[in-house]
């Protein structure tokens, strides 16, 4: 069991930062980190290192293969998914997505157990992606890094459920139960944490993007106002209207006037691009299956 409540948040943090209980950092996001901060690297060195791993290997090449790009089975290899369909940008940032929190285990079932986890971890990311495409140049987020952002934002239920399995389990069930509950206040009540704090300081000890750690950190606060929230805005939108249609853990489904007209965005683009991934959820959720296995 945990510490008396007092000592819990210091205890998970101080397990977080010196990864106690966690495996390392994969290799292969270690060397996407790498090609990430080497300004010489290209589609060569991207697709060598990306097919090292045939699991993220096929994840790229499934992504690729979505309805909405229109390629399909012409995607063979990763190469082509790179150059033909996803870019360096956004196949290394979703390559790194996957690869962090494909080392990170937690229970099944339940509002917030793995399953749910995964598939609401795809569908903000693509909505993200999407989004983004759309938004003015001028404060417009690489299309790779808002599905990274997106991808990773609520990692602190993967690194609790990691930790502490048994105590995650009783937050789920609890939440579960409840279903007009806010996950929130019931993981400060059980654990003296809350999930943002917890993927804030594994996403900082792993050395994640700036704009990653504080989209995990900011995507609950609308007023939020600091460095990169264009992401953090971004994932709140994309939480919320999620919520709407019963994916993840959203505690409202309205969408703050304010959010979206930062974003230069309006309600209707939003819904617009949720229902376009709601016509490709066969495909989505084929992704979130085998991430969840």
């Amino acid at each position: 069991m945990l510490d008396t409540k007092d000592g819990r948040v210091q205890t998970i943090k101080r397990r977080i930062e010196q990864l106690d209980d966690l495996p390392a950092m994969p290799d292969t996001a270690k060397d996407l980190l790498r090609l990430r901060n080497d300004p010489h690297a290209g589609t060569k060195e991207l697709a060598d290192t990306v097919e090292r791993d045939p699991g993220l290997s096929a994840q790229i090449l499934r992504y690729a293969r979505l309805s909405i790009f229109g390629y399909g089975s012409k995607i063979t290899t990763i190469q082509k998914a790179i150059t033909q369909v996803l870019g360096f940008d956004m196949a290394l940032h979703m390559g790194l997505g996957i690869a962090v929190g494909s080392r990170l285990n937690m229970p099944v079932g339940g509002r917030i157990g793995r399953d749910a986890f995964w598939r609401h971890a795809v569908y903000s990311a693509t909505l993200m992606q999407e989004l983004s495409a759309v938004m003015p140049a001028a404060i417009r987020p690489p299309a790779g890094l808002a599905y990274l952002a997106g991808l990773l934002h609520n990692l602190g239920f993967l690194v609790l459920g990691h930790l502490y399995p048994h105590e995650f389990a009783l937050v789920n069930d609890v939440f579960t139960q409840s279903r007009s509950g806010s996950i929130r206040e019931i993981e400060l009540q059980l654990l003296g944490v809350r999930h943002e704090q917890v993927g804030t300081w594994l996403l900082k000890a792993w050395d994640l993007p700036e704009e990653v750690i504080i989209t995990a950190r900011e995507h609950h606060y609308p007023d939020y106002d600091g460095r990169h929230a264009v992401y953090s805005k971004l994932a709140l939108v994309t939480d919320r209207a999620l919520a709407r249609y019963d994916l993840g853990d959203g505690e409202s489904v309205e969408i703050p006037k304010e959010t979206v007209a930062y974003l230069h965005l309006s309600e209707e683009w939003v819904i617009a691009a949720v229902e376009k991934l709601l016509d490709i959820t066969a495909e989505l959720d084929t992704l979130v299956e085998h991430l969840a296995a």
